[in-house]
């Protein structure tokens, strides 16, 4: 941040307002129907981590990422983004279903084009900050680490999972501009990371800590950069005593239970798939909240209640993958609360498809009847006209559950009239049940097909399969 300011103070003015973010950056935007403020603005956005590699003609991916911190005062959707420069952009969406001091995360999206410093502009007249491209390849930054001035940020007790608050920021000379990379070692059961782009000179690396630690006491926790090791010591609290808390409106329904996320047959939940409650504390301390397991999901939650109080807000995050559509009751604890859940079938994208046909782009359709058969570990369904026949096989020996299913995990083949293997190698399955009966559906298959006569066939293929 001191160097960020340092720079930035050397630099002409730039006016958010006007788009004229150093580097070339124009401003970003942001919809939906929450109301808050990107912490910063107008201005440098506050504390950024900045995490990922930026190499000049390397696409960047899921592990390129900025988190903001904003001030939200009416909860809602949100989607903020940020203009193009040297090729990248940034944005994320969510819900806020609380207010007050709050995280976002913005993915990047393109391939950077030059070296250099380039400024993003976040939001509606938010905040902006720097990414630092360089060339050459990933994990080749060098310097000295200074662990003796290293800061903490967050709380560290027994018992208690890290989240994003939980950093260590260690002062590093670069001698060796270049992108880092780092992971520490399991210790006490947490781990931090870190990655990004580092130019020469005096720089900081932010690395955000995972896991649950297991002990209390002082730990020291690995930090290795190339060449240079050093340790940063962290003292553990002791795990508190266990919280006493009754939830609101047990034994009945949850009172202004608040449901977040996307619910889908078929599809994992993620830490998106949340359920707010309220709770009325009597005693501090720690606590475990969790769901019964229905429909293949479970909600659960584990902290610390610093204070008593009522309607203390827990925010339970979902895992697990739901099997089927419908409306799901889950109980919070034992004879506690109870909220519901919909889950949706799952929606194919294929349009204008027939019945019990398939059809091979610049090939042959292939007409007939579709049938299942478990085959021991495996589950066969086909459809056949005479001796030609399209088997698509999915893992388990029973029917497959509703959900979206790539072609490396589902088997596909066809056999066609001039005896020509086809193999599916590339595309979705879409899977929805309607009156009991599987429906299986694609429209983007790539398939290879192998002559007889030696050689290779390219085409696509879609279909609707269905009793």
């Amino acid at each position: 941040m001191i160097l960020c300011i340092g720079f930035t103070a050397c630099e002409k003015e730039y006016s958010l307002e006007s788009g004229g973010l150093p580097g070339g950056a124009s401003n970003g935007g942001q919809t939906g129907t929450a109301v808050f403020t990107l912490t910063g603005t107008p201005g440098a956005c506050t504390t950024p981590i900045i995490s990922g590699n930026y190499i000049v003609g390397t696409p960047m991916d899921a592990s390129n990422s900025i988190i903001l911190i904003v001030d939200v005062t009416t909860v809602g959707t949100y989607t903020v983004y940020t203009g193009t420069s040297n090729g990248i952009s940034f944005s994320g969406s969510g819900t806020f279903t609380i207010t007050g001091s709050q995280i976002i995360i913005l993915t990047g999206t393109g391939t950077p084009a030059a070296a250099g410093i380039f400024y993003y502009g976040a939001g509606l007249n938010g905040c902006s900050f720097p990414i630092t491209t360089t060339t050459g390849s990933a994990s080749n930054a060098a310097g000295t680490l200074d662990c003796s001035t290293a800061t903490l940020a967050g709380t560290y007790t027994q018992s208690i999972a890290l989240s994003s608050s939980n950093t260590i920021t260690i002062p590093v000379t670069v001698t060796t501009a270049g992108a880092y990379s780092i992971t520490t070692t399991s210790t006490n059961g947490v781990t931090f990371s870190g990655s990004g782009n580092l130019a020469l000179g005096a720089h900081s690396i932010v690395l955000t800590g995972t896991g649950t630690p297991t002990n209390a006491g002082a730990v020291s926790i690995p930090v290795s950069l190339g060449t240079s090791n050093c340790s940063v010591s962290i003292t553990f609290l002791p795990a508190p005593p266990p919280a006493v808390f009754t939830l609101e409106g047990a034994p009945g329904t949850c009172t202004s239970a608040s449901i977040a996320g996307t619910y889908t047959a078929g599809t994992a939940l993620s830490s998106t798939n949340t359920v707010t409650v309220s709770v009325n504390v009597t005693t501090a301390g720690v606590y475990t909240i969790t769901t019964n397991t229905v429909n293949g999901m479970t909600f659960s939650k584990t902290g610390l209640f610093t204070s008593t109080g009522t309607g203390q807000s827990v925010i339970l995050v979902g895992s697990g993958t739901p099997t089927a559509a419908g409306t799901n009751t889950f109980t919070v604890g034992t004879a506690g609360c109870t909220f519901d859940v919909v889950v949706t079938a799952p929606t194919s994208p294929c349009t204008g498809l027939v019945a019990d046909r398939f059809v091979m782009a610049g090939q042959f359709t292939l007409n007939g009847f579709s049938f299942g058969a478990s085959l021991g570990s495996t589950y066969q369904i086909s459809i056949q006209q005479g001796a030609v026949t399209l088997d698509v096989i999915f893992p388990g020996g029973s029917a497959p559950a509703p959900g979206t299913y790539s072609v490396p995990t589902v088997s596909m083949s066809c056999l066609n009239s001039d005896f020509t293997t086809w193999t599916g190698n590339s595309g979705s399955v879409y899977v929805s049940e309607v009156g009991g009966n599987t429906i299986v559906e694609f429209c983007n298959v790539a398939f290879t097909g192998v002559p007889i006569t030696g050689g290779s066939i390219s085409s696509t293929g879609q279909a609707r399969m269905e009793p």
